[in-house]
């Protein structure tokens, strides 16, 4: 071990057998390089070793091409919450292996980097207990390359250029759950590429003149409840699927809180969830996911292809047709949650469409103008709307249309696996066949007359009932159609089966 005090003006230079690890500059101590010897550094350590410093005075490189520390072989640096570290290039520089900082007090990088790792590593600024940890930089707060890095920030890590860039992917925690402070701030947030980056916020990632985060390789954004995003953009995720999950507030100043790539993206919506500007899924298959039953607010939102309703308690979802902006196929598919939902695309035009398979509990389910289709669950409430909709019954219940004589072209199509009809499309495509006329039977009593048939209609109370072997047993209720509208099967018939 070795202990440096008092003032070494010519700078320290780390070389065995002279010097040995653990490295130590005492509280008080100054460190300062004039000369160009060993690039104008403050503190060098020569290749070789893996310099482990612990700072707990003042380091200070003067010289323009001089960093404070700077380890050729990787290591570690600790600077105490008295001490600084300030380079006229870097602040700390590490490079050669993976290196680990950790800093409470200052470090800056007056015309470079804050923390420069070469190699991988880890960067912590600050702890739960220490907030006021700061890493500054005319460029990058914290960058890491060369491999992985991973950054923690309890307190402030602020560079012009970037708070943050992990050249080949890596980790980023700012502050901590439950409280507001971590923030990481540049004309450019957090920066992520060459591998997927998982972002974790409690506090505040700032980027006045561009992105909050931009993840150029995928990855992952957690933003929690308190926690705050706020650029030009909010957030890009690119090159690779993402996922955002936010439960705090996303703010695009320039009109887009949230933009994926053409990955197969994901979008976490948790309760008190805020986007200021729209949320825009890209390319590829992109989805939805309601984080707790409520209220899903999807204004805004374009080209998610699937919305995924919140289990355990009712739900609501109201589309418009700029939510279907961006999905090439025209259809949004909805899958509700269990306890019951309410799912409208009433205002939809025609060139657009919904998908909807009701959950468990009583659903309302209305469509546009398009083409929908509506999978029932056995308390389902459907309102096709315009267009030729198909109505899906996979198994009995007290299901209702409300509408199916709106549209000549509104079909009811049943489950072969659900009713065993002991019939098969031949095909394997489950493309609906119309339904034989020798198993169903319309007349003013909704009564069966033969064991062959399997579905009677009333015609007077528009009850659509099944019977596994007709007239041989009692029979139970599938749908009733609102206004008992007139319904057949056979080659003309509204009645159609699916395998």
């Amino acid at each position: 071990m070795t202990t440096f005090s008092g003032s070494h003006t010519t700078g320290i230079v780390l070389k065995t057998p002279i010097v040995t690890n653990p490295v130590t500059i005492a509280s008080g101590a100054y460190v300062n390089n004039f000369s160009p010897s060993y690039s104008g550094d403050a503190v060098y350590g020569k290749s070789g070793t893996a310099w482990n410093v612990t700072n707990n005075g003042t380091i200070l490189a003067t010289y323009p091409t001089g960093s404070g520390i700077d380890l050729r072989s990787g290591g570690r640096v600790t600077n105490a919450a008295t001490a600084s570290i300030t380079g006229r290039v870097d602040g700390v520089t590490i490079g050669g292996a993976i290196a680990t900082v950790t800093n409470l007090g200052t470090i800056d990088g007056v015309n470079h980097n804050g923390v420069d790792l070469g190699a991988g590593g880890s960067v912590t600024n600050g702890s739960t207990s220490s907030t006021t940890a700061q890493i500054s930089a005319q460029e990058i707060a914290v960058t890491v390359h060369g491999a992985a890095g991973h950054v923690t920030n309890f307190g402030t890590l602020a560079g012009q250029n970037a708070g943050i860039y992990l050249f080949a992917g890596g980790t980023v925690t700012n502050g901590k759950s439950g409280a507001s402070t971590g923030l990481i701030t540049g004309s450019m947030g957090i920066q992520g590429a060459g591998g997927a980056v998982t972002v974790t916020n409690f506090g505040t990632i700032s980027a006045p003149s561009a992105y909050a985060i931009l993840l150029n390789a995928g990855g992952i954004v957690t933003n929690s409840a308190g926690a705050r995003l706020s650029g030009i953009v909010g957030a890009l995720i690119q090159g690779s699927a993402g996922t955002v999950i936010n439960s705090g507030t996303i703010t695009g100043s320039g009109g887009t809180a949230v933009r994926f790539g053409a990955g197969n993206d994901v979008l976490i919506v948790d309760p008190g969830a805020v986007f200021t500007g729209k949320v825009n899924g890209g390319g590829g298959t992109n989805k939805v996911v309601e984080g707790s039953h409520g209220t899903l607010n999807v204004t805004g939102f374009s080209a998610f292809e699937t919305i995924q309703l919140a289990n355990g308690g009712a739900d609501s979802l109201t589309l418009t047709s700029a939510n279907f902006a961006g999905v090439a196929s025209g259809r949004i598919t909805i899958n509700d949650g269990n306890s019951g939902n309410t799912v409208s695309a009433a205002t939809v035009p025609s060139s657009d469409a919904i998908i909807v398979h009701a959950g468990g509990g009583t659903d309302t389910l209305t469509g546009g103008a398009g083409a929908d289709i509506f999978y029932a669950d056995g308390k389902t409430k459907m309102t096709g709307g315009g267009g030729a909709n198909r109505f899906t019954f996979a198994d009995i219940g007290t299901n209702t249309i409300t509408d199916f004589a709106a549209s000549s072209s509104n079909m009811i199509v049943l489950r072969d696996s659900g009713f065993n009809l002991g019939i098969d499309d031949g095909m394997g495509t489950g493309s609906a066949q119309h339904l034989a006329a020798s198993v169903f039977v319309a007349n003013s009593t909704g009564s069966f007359t033969t064991t062959g048939q399997r579905f009677a209609y009333n015609k007077t109370t528009g009850a659509l009932r099944y019977s596994h072997d007709g007239s041989g047993s009692a029979s139970s209720a599938v749908v009733v159609l609102s206004g008992h509208p007139s319904l057949s099967a056979g080659a003309s018939g509204q009645m159609f089966f699916i395998s």
